[in-house]
């Protein structure tokens, strides 16, 4: 697992990227106003979200950079 900060973290979201691809049911990490990764599930289980805004993103779709 790597060591992710987060202030927000997006689940569940569909990620629409500048490219047109589309991918279903990441994890979005926000730090500092910026994306700092996008996570499968087995790679966010283990983020301590203690201290983290946490957004269910089922349904939306998120256009990072747009």
């Amino acid at each position: 697992m790597m060591n992710v900060k987060a202030d927000i973290i997006l689940k569940n979201a569909g990620i629409l990227d500048e490219t047109g691809s589309f991918y279903t049911a990441k994890t979005v990490v926000i730090h500092q106003g910026s994306i700092t990764a996008i996570l499968d599930d087995k790679e966010a289980v283990n983020m301590d979200e203690s201290e983290t805004e946490v957004m269910d993103c089922s349904q939306l779709v998120v256009t990072p950079g747009l």
